[in-house]
């Protein structure tokens, strides 16, 4: 994720646009990032025992964040691993405004 910071950045520092095909690795490299950090969350929820489920524990406001984060289209790995595969297999994208 740093690195497609980085290179946003630098794409805009010099006013260039990105390619299509830049734009759908960012996305398909944001939504493993964002998988990641679900699976990260799960791991450290189960490990916490029963009490990570209480209000009191802010474990449990990690485990809703990121599961309500994830059900957002720009962020689930079958949208935007299936929107990478098109553009990278010269297919064009199946989303407006790419």
């Amino acid at each position: 994720m740093l690195r497609d910071c980085d290179e946003a950045m630098a794409l805009a520092e010099r006013g260039e646009i990105p390619s299509i095909e830049t734009k759908a690795r960012w996305r398909r490299d944001g939504a493993y990032a964002a998988g990641m950090c679900v699976r990260a969350v799960d791991i450290l929820f189960a490990g916490a025992g029963g009490g990570a489920i209480y209000q009191r524990n802010p474990l449990q406001r990690a485990f809703r964040d990121v599961h309500a984060a994830i059900g957002h289209q720009a962020i689930t790995w079958d949208a935007q691993g299936t929107l990478y595969g098109r553009v990278a297999l010269g297919l064009p994208p199946d989303v407006p405004n790419l």
